[in-house]
C-alpha cells in the first residue's frame, strides 16, 4: 500500500467505495488535485487521497498510479486463486450479522447521537492494514477477518465517522470539550488519543451486544500503562452502567466520553 509523505494513500477505499471496474478509473481521481496549491486541507470539497492534511502532488500520484499499473495481472490472479473466496465468505457473515442485528442502527442508538449522513458503504479490502473511513464517499473498509465480525469493526470505524471531523458531530469543535482540547493542546497532546479510545471501547460494546464478545471482556488489559487512551478507556468501561442507566446524566456518548477524560486529566 503507497504512502505519500508518511501517509498512506486512500486510493484502494476510494476504487472500493464507488465500485470502480478498470484500473484507468483511478486517473480521474486525481484531477482535483491538478491546479491544487500546496497547503493543509480543511474542507471535504477536495477528495481525501491520503491519510495525511496535507494536500498530496498531483505528479507524485500520478506516478504512484502508473507504476502499479503493470503489476494489475498479476495481482487479480494471485486475488482470485489467494483472496476472493476468504473476502466473499466474510462480506456473506457481515451481510448475516447485520440482517440479524442492523448494527449500524444498534451503535446509533448506543451512542444517542443521530447520523449526519443518509448512506454507508461498507467495504472489504483483505490486504488492509487495519479498517479506515472515508468522508467522500462516506465509507468504512476492513481488513480480512478470519473470524468475521462487523460489530467490532463498524463499532471502531463508525464511531470514528459519527464524532469526526467533516462527517460527524466533531467533538473538538463542541464548547463541552474546550478545556480538554486546551489541555491536550498545552501539553502537546495528540487529540486522537482521545477519541481512538471511545472508538476502541464502541468496537467491544457493539461486538458484546451481538454476542460476538466475551462479556467480561475488557480492551484496555491489553494496553501499555502509559498510554493516555488506556487511562480514558478504563473510566469508560469502569462506569459503562452509569452511562447506560442514566441517559439524564449523559445526553449522549460524548457527554460520557467528557466527564471519563475529566476524571483522568483533572
Amino acid at each position: 500500500i503507497p504512502e505519500y509523505n508518511g501517509s498512506i494513500l486512500t486510493l484502494q477505499e476510494k476504487a472500493n467505495a464507488l465500485q470502480l471496474k478498470h484500473y484507468s478509473d483511478l486517473f480521474p481521481l486525481l484531477e482535483p488535485y491538478k491546479t491544487a496549491t500546496t497547503g493543509v486541507i480543511i474542507t471535504p470539497k477536495l477528495d481525501h487521497l491520503t491519510y495525511g492534511r496535507h494536500i498530496p502532488n498531483y505528479d507524485t500520484l500520478k506516478t504512484i498510479i502508473k507504476l502499479g499499473e503493470a503489476h494489475l495481472p498479476a495481482f487479480e490472479q494471485f486475488w482470485k486463486d489467494s483472496i476472493q473466496a476468504d473476502e466473499i465468505r466474510m462480506i456473506d457473515v457481515w451481510k448475516q450479522q447485520n440482517q440479524q442485528f442492523n448494527i449500524p442502527d444498534m451503535l446509533f442508538k448506543l451512542a444517542r447521537i443521530n447520523a449526519r449522513f443518509d448512506t454507508l458503504f461498507v467495504g472489504a479490502i483483505s490486504l488492509h492494514l487495519s479498517g479506515s473511513g472515508l468522508v467522500t464517499p462516506i465509507s468504512v473498509h476492513s481488513g480480512y477477518q478470519r473470524k468475521p465480525n462487523l460489530a467490532w469493526f463498524l463499532g471502531h470505524e463508525l464511531t470514528h465517522m459519527i464524532v469526526g471531523d467533516f462527517s460527524g458531530v466533531d467533538w473538538r469543535q463542541e464548547k463541552r470539550f474546550a478545556k480538554i482540547v486546551d489541555y491536550l493542546n498545552k501539553h502537546n497532546i495528540n487529540h486522537y488519543e482521545v477519541e481512538e479510545a471511545l472508538c476502541l471501547h464502541n468496537q467491544i460494546k457493539l461486538s458484546q451486544l451481538c454476542g460476538l464478545t466475551k462479556s467480561d471482556y475488557r480492551i484496555s488489559v491489553d494496553m501499555s500503562d502509559d498510554l493516555l487512551r488506556k487511562k480514558i478507556l478504563v473510566q469508560l468501561e469502569d462506569n459503562w452502567d452509569d452511562y447506560l442507566n442514566n441517559p439524564t446524566k449523559f445526553v449522549d456518548e460524548l457527554d460520557y466520553l467528557k466527564w471519563c477524560v475529566e476524571r483522568v486529566i483533572k
